[in-house]
Parts: structure tokens; C-alpha cells; sequence
């Protein structure tokens, strides 16, 4: 079995303390700083995406583009219950909006490198 980042045998994803953690020992910036490097990003993020001004793009480099999509809405369709074998209507979902998420090549190409 191999060890986490941490150097503990259990491998999981970090939380986000840890996170922050790792992050705050490899740049040498305190926790709260790097707390507010990424409030900051947040921000930024959610001016580009969301309201009137919004462009509906932001890029974090070196790692993904994100993007406002439409997504249609449905009709209300018939169904099947798995359980009873009963006749159902699955309701319509209206047309919304969600988030895409575009690795950039850097980050695509960290699973074409050897272990």
C-alpha cells in the first residue's frame, strides 16, 4: 500500500484543512493566508460567472478553464417504479444553468507521465 502526502499508509483525498495545510508548507504562507488566496479566487470566480457583468468564463491556471452552460429542460416522461412495478410520472426539470469544468493541458498531461 502506498502513503498519502502526509506520509501516513491510508491514501485518501485531502480535506480542505489539509489542503491549506500542504499548501501553507510548500509556499511558506500562513494558513490564513492561503485561506484568503483562495476566498480570493472564489471571488473572482463568481464575478466571472455569475450576474450581469459576468462573462461566464474564468480560467485558474495551470489547471482548468470553467464555463456557464444551459442546460435544456425536460418534459414530464413515464416511468417504472423498480420496487412495485407501478406506473409513474417523472416530473419535468426546468431549463437551467450549470457549471463545466475544461482541464488545461498541464493537467491532463500529469496521467501521461510515468509513476
Amino acid at each position: 500500500m502506498g502513503t498519502n502526502v502526509n506520509g501516513t499508509s491510508k491514501i485518501h483525498p485531502p480535506t480542505k484543512a489539509e489542503t491549506y495545510a500542504l499548501i501553507a508548507r510548500d509556499t511558506g504562507l500562513t494558513r490564513q493566508q492561503v485561506a484568503a488566496v483562495f476566498d480570493s479566487l472564489y471571488s473572482l470566480a463568481r464575478n466571472h460567472l455569475v450576474g450581469d457583468a459576468a462573462c461566464g468564463r474564468f480560467a485558474i491556471p495551470g489547471l482548468a478553464k470553467v464555463h456557464v452552460v444551459e442546460r435544456a429542460g425536460t418534459r414530464p416522461r413515464r416511468g417504472v417504479n423498480p420496487v412495485t412495478g407501478e406506473s409513474i410520472v417523472i416530473p419535468a426539470k426546468p431549463a437551467r444553468q450549470t457549471v463545466k469544468l475544461q482541464p488545461l493541458k498541464p493537467l491532463r498531461d500529469l496521467l501521461e507521465q510515468p509513476a
